[in-house]
């Protein structure tokens, strides 16, 4: 466990990378469950030595941990990262994800985002790395009024959005 100055998801997700010291990482925000076969489910997904991410479905559940939803990812190929961006969104399920922590090298979270941080830094690695879907509910996900993402303000989102056509022609 680390403490640290209260500044943003962003850097404390990054404070963990330059920590870290295993050769997987994962992340999952406080309010959210890993279902007790996640690690061991991601981790079968490194057996192809091509892969870099491995990520997987989820169930949506509310404030008190009650199913609402199910959020199904896909197959992604690297070659489509920009356009799945612009048509859709994020290609996975950011909160699903194990990725290889050699991969992430000098990359980090942008912490002048509020919003999206997550899904900028896993488009910037997915453009150049293979990645597997599990087909299957491995995370719990917890949304409610508190989550950032459910009450992005204009700048916050805009932010986003723009952190990603920067990058882009």
């Amino acid at each position: 466990y680390i403490r640290t100055k209260h500044k943003g998801v962003a850097s404390a997700r990054n404070t963990g990378l330059d920590l870290a010291k295993g050769e997987f990482v994962v992340w999952q925000d406080a309010d959210d469950v890993s279902l007790p076969n996640r690690l061991e489910r991601l981790l079968e997904g490194f057996r192809f030595p091509n892969v870099a991410i491995v990520h997987s479905d989820m169930l949506l559940i509310d404030k008190d941990g009650h199913p609402i939803g199910y959020w199904q990812s896909h197959q992604h190929r690297r070659s489509l990262t920009e356009r799945f961006m612009l048509e859709v969104g994020t290609p996975f399920n950011n909160s699903t994800m194990m990725i290889r922590r050699s991969v992430i090298g000098t990359i980090r979270f942008n912490e002048e985002l509020k919003i999206g941080e997550d899904t900028d830094m896993v488009v910037r690695l997915a453009e150049h790395v293979d990645s597997l879907h599990i087909p299957e509910p491995l995370v719990l996900y917890r949304r409610h009024t508190g989550s950032l993402t459910c009450r992005p303000n204009a700048q916050e989102l805009f932010l986003h959005v723009y952190s990603f056509l920067e990058r882009h022609s």
